[in-house]
């Protein structure tokens, strides 16, 4: 509306309203709403969430129990080849603490392996349709729930930065005031707040940083994530289609039923992602890799 009213007070003028209009277009694009942003970038993650289901990775998870000053008290890590079994995701163990399996533990991870696939062979078509429609479904909730992040915050464009050399904007995320979710556990929403990065070419969420700013509870009083939960999530392209996890930080407090406590921190990075087919048995063929 301001626009046409600068432009409406130089109606003899052509050279000025044309300029006028130029600064006005170039203002526009220049200064992006990051409340669209991050509606586009609900879009991308569904349509990047389908390509995803298209590779495999390694996964190594690195899990921390700590002191009250934070202190590390225990740590163990655990490595596991993320592969595909008649259409399912499988995990196998191939490393604890660092050191391969010794035989028994391998011979032991393989005959779990053999077992599943024995188990899903069998598979009627009967049953896989129906296991489709149930993995459908539990991924149009998460869809659902994905989609209440445009209107569970107050969005703040707080600047860029390059990411692996791409330009991304930077989010700032604060709950919104009277927030109603219209999909179950959507209120956890108004718990966190965060800043976000977005790829600027694709409009792909790449990095997310969020903290609990109140206690979080998960049922009556099973557990409850304290307040100052943090946690760290990026991705990376690969092969120039799809974007897929590359680390992920947590570090949390939290407290089991009525006695039970822990600080814990957890770090999980990804590599080695390859691309297979989703309709093949087994991933068996060498696929392409990301470096």
């Amino acid at each position: 509306m301001i626009v046409f009213l600068l432009l409406g007070a130089f109606p003899l003028i052509p050279s000025a309203r044309i300029t006028l209009l130029l600064l006005a277009v170039t203002a526009w694009a220049g200064t992006p709403d990051p409340l669209e942003i991050i509606r586009r970038a609900v879009e991308t993650d569904h349509l990047n969430d389908i390509k995803a289901r298209n590779y495999v990775y390694t996964e190594r998870t690195i899990t921390r129990d700590l002191y009250n000053n934070g202190q590390a008290k225990s740590e163990e890590s655990v490595t596991k080849e993320l592969l595909f079994v008649y259409g399912r995701q499988v995990e196998r163990l191939v490393e604890k603490d660092g050191k391969p399996l010794s035989g028994r533990e391998e011979e032991k991870e393989n005959q779990r392996i053999e077992k599943l696939t024995e188990k899903w062979s069998r598979e009627s078509d009967a049953e896989r349709e129906k296991r489709l429609a149930r993995e459908a479904e539990e991924r149009r909730k998460g869809r659902e729930f994905i989609g209440e992040v445009p209107d569970a915050y107050n969005f703040k464009l707080a600047g860029e930065e390059s990411i692996n050399g791409r330009p991304a904007w930077i989010i700032d995320a604060e709950p919104r005031p009277g927030f109603r979710p219209r999909v179950p556990r959507a209120d956890v929403l108004s718990k966190f707040h965060g800043r976000l990065w977005i790829d600027q070419a694709e409009y792909q969420l790449v990095r997310i940083e969020s903290e609990s700013i109140d206690t979080v509870a998960f049922g009556y009083i099973i557990a409850r994530l304290q307040k100052g939960a943090y946690f760290r999530f990026e991705l990376t392209q690969v092969n120039g289609e799809v974007w897929l996890p590359k680390s992920l930080s947590v570090r949390f407090g939290a407290r089991l039923g009525l006695l039970k406590s822990f600080r814990r921190e957890v770090q999980q990075s990804n590599w080695g992602f390859r691309r297979f087919q989703t309709d093949s048995k087994l991933v068996g063929v060498k696929q392409e890799e990301s470096h």
